[in-house]
């Protein structure tokens, strides 16, 4: 590259002598010192060419790199994307088969090992859920057909729940009971005028197994009774060989869940003042403390006292 610079030098140093003959030592240096700064600039720029080049390299291996950064990130967020949608559909499902109940933490390991043992041992008549911290009744085992009175095997295993529930490390925890029914309806005429349908006949046998725990020492303030009756099946409600509609036995179950959430508890009566003057503005009294019945008529459970 030198030589482009140097050789219009030369030139014009030939076409000078060969027009005038002669050159002065004078023009004779000038021309050299010319031709030395042609150089300078040759290689200065040749320096300059040179760093453009490693910058540009640098620059196309960093768009690479980056390029296969954005092609990774995008693909791990089409799989976050694709787990997230996978959870929702699983806590969907999950909130159907539970229903309302929620536990935000898990138990104390030594409460959960207790009530996982209790229901080893009884395993015809209980399961144990820790994900929820769940125990689980079989209503088959528990009541007789159409009934809510508790069995007697049922009372004894029971009261062992109930001896868990008294233990320190449970008293923290407020205890709902939770009924359910096949899809199968009430029929019989002394049911229907009992319970009426599915849903006082599920909150009927939760109550039963309620009573069960009170008497076995838990604090009333500590419990909550719910029933659903046929509105949260665990398994589908399939019809018989013979095709009618059978309920399944799965779905007939009492539920007992152990909450940190605060049940909501009615104030004590104050004490009585003068009436007021329209008694439409006599406000009606509270429900019972620790007692929760969705779901079901005012009167469901007259017949249930």
């Amino acid at each position: 590259m030198r030589n482009r610079f140097v050789l219009p030098a030369l030139l014009l140093a030939s076409l000078t002598l060969a027009g005038t003959g002669c050159v002065s030592q004078g023009q004779l240096d000038d021309a050299r010192k010319s031709n030395r700064m042609l150089e300078e600039r040759v290689a200065d720029l040749e320096q300059q060419l040179k760093a453009s080049n490693a910058t540009l390299a640098e620059m196309k291996a960093r768009r690479d790199e980056n390029a296969g950064l954005v092609a990774g990130l995008t693909a791990s967020n089409a799989e976050l994307l694709k787990k997230l949608g996978e959870l929702k559909a699983e806590y969907a499902e999950l909130a159907k088969s539970k229903g309302d109940v929620v536990i935000t933490r898990a138990l104390p390991s030594a409460l959960n090992t207790a009530l996982a043992n209790l229901a080893a041992a009884n395993p015809d008549l209980m399961t144990y859920d820790a994900a929820s911290g769940m125990i689980r009744l079989k209503s088959d085992l528990t009541f007789a057909l159409g009934q809510v009175t508790v069995n007697d095997g049922a009372k004894e295993a029971i009261k062992k729940l109930a001896d868990v529930l008294n233990r320190e490390d449970a008293a923290k925890y407020e205890v709902q009971v939770v009924g359910h029914t096949d899809d199968v309806p009430v029929t019989s005429a002394a049911n229907k005028a009992r319970f009426m349908d599915n849903w006082g006949l599920s909150a009927g046998r939760g109550q039963a197994v309620l009573h069960e725990l009170r008497d076995g020492g838990v604090k009333e303030d500590r419990l909550a009774l719910v029933g659903y009756g046929e509105q949260k099946p665990l398994v589908e409600n399939v019809a018989g060989e013979d095709g009618k509609k059978k309920g399944a036995a799965t779905n007939r179950r009492v539920e007992i869940y152990l909450r940190e959430v605060g049940i909501a508890k009615a104030e004590a009566p104050k004490k009585a003042e003068a009436a007021p003057a329209n008694p439409a503005q006599v406000e009606a009294p509270a429900p019972a403390t620790g007692t929760v019945v969705e779901k079901a008529p005012a009167d469901k459970f007259e017949n249930l006292k």
